[in-house]
């Protein structure tokens, strides 16, 4: 009995089995460090911030970094990187793998994997999203194409997606041979593994927080995570994609500045602040009131990576002209220079020349009195002031 207690207890502690039915979400972290003693519990918004951190999109995922929790998991789970040294570029490939789906699953915890569970656990729809979204992100080019969620999680499923900069996004299923991605020595790179729960959530709406998605006309828009009623899901091996809408570049920006800024009276300011860029002429004469009268919109450039479909496909914006005026007499003519994005900003900058004169003059100014002051500390006193100084001589 002693013998057989000897020799499971070492088994038990070499391998771990996954149930194929369970409703625990957890992500194991497999980057050849250390193993942490104490098992964590992350919430959706902390697992989702030290997932963005290792796929190198943390950028997208700053508004929530401000809780001290957060900070702590990304400084336990997140990616290190050196100050002064060149990186391995081995360390800088990584997978970034969802795993869902039925069946067992052996993890070999002998090779450095960390790992954390979630708690509350989304829905699985919402964990694919996330996936989807993160390609997004790591892909600016993708977000600005008309490819829709389904065709990134058929990508994903059918090889993966690769950032170009050593991260690859995949979604697996349990059955897939897993154990080459969580060695480190023996795949060449890092991993981090997402299992998501096999079980039914009635999660009312998604936990994984707000975050930030590259935008037409701004690098960062705002995003909710998208939530739906509660429906029940069929087995995770034949989960329809229903669920998912694609997601179409809007211009909503310039929607925003052409329904404030819709007047044609130029002496009111502007309100907000303009984007740079105009998805066609009318939204930009409409938005900038015809650049103020100080300028013409016109095409800026034209994006020919981006799909026909795109509207940042073209940028107008205001280019700007210079006024004069006159004098009431006639002989003075004034040149005013504008800029900004709708002409409206006054070039008060001062001529060259009148900056030369001034800072001369100031020159030869302090110079002048710093010689004037030397010069009446090198005179002589007067030998009357001497006279009657000295004291009384002494008689004879």
């Amino acid at each position: 009995m002693k013998l057989a207690t000897s020799l499971i207890l070492p088994a038990l502690s070499w391998t771990a089995r996954l149930a194929s039915a369970t409703t625990e979400a957890r992500v194991y972290i497999c980057d050849g460090r250390a193993e942490e003693a104490t098992d964590r519990t992350l919430s959706p918004t902390e697992a989702r911030l030290v997932i963005a951190q290792r796929a190198g999109v943390e950028d997208y995922h700053s508004a929530e970094l401000k809780d001290g929790k957060a900070l702590d998991a990304i400084n336990v789970f997140g990616r290190t990187t050196s100050l002064f040294e060149n990186e391995d570029r081995r360390k800088q490939v990584e997978e970034i793998v969802l795993v869902e789906g039925g069946g067992d699953v052996e993890i070999n915890l002998s090779q450095q994997c960390r790992s954390f569970a979630i708690s509350p656990v989304s829905d699985v729809a919402s964990t694919r999203r996330i996936w989807v979204d993160l390609v997004r992100q790591a892909s600016p080019a993708i977000q600005s194409s008309s490819t829709t969620d389904e065709s990134i999680v058929a990508s994903l499923r059918d090889g993966g997606v690769a950032d170009g900069r050593g991260k690859t996004f995949r979604i697996v299923s349990r059955g897939d041979p897993l154990l080459n991605l969580m060695d480190p020595m023996q795949s060449g790179m890092s991993s981090t593994l997402l299992f998501a729960p096999t079980t039914r959530i009635t999660e009312k709406e998604s936990q994984w927080g707000t975050y930030s998605m590259p935008g037409a006309q701004s690098p960062l828009r705002k995003r909710q995570a998208r939530s739906s009623p509660p429906q029940p899901e069929a087995p995770l091996e034949i989960d329809p994609l229903h669920s998912f809408q694609p997601v179409e570049a809007s211009n909503e920006a310039s929607d925003i500045y052409l329904s404030a800024n819709n007047n044609t009276n130029a002496s009111q300011p502007l309100t907000g602040i303009l984007p740079a860029c105009f998805t066609t002429q009318e939204s930009c004469e409409s938005s900038t009131r015809s650049c103020m009268g100080h300028g013409a919109c016109a095409l800026l450039f034209t994006d020919q990576s981006a799909s026909p479909q795109s509207p940042s496909q073209h940028c107008y914006a205001c280019a700007c002209s210079p006024t004069t005026s006159k004098s009431s007499d006639g002989k003075l003519v004034t040149t005013t220079y504008w800029g900004g994005p709708a002409c409206q900003k006054k070039d008060i900058s001062m001529e060259f020349w009148m900056l030369a004169l001034f800072s001369v003059g100031l020159v030869f100014l302090v110079s002048f009195a710093i010689g004037e002051l030397m010069g009446m500390g090198g005179e002589e006193l007067p030998s009357v002031i001497g006279a009657g100084v000295s004291g009384p001589t002494a008689k004879k």
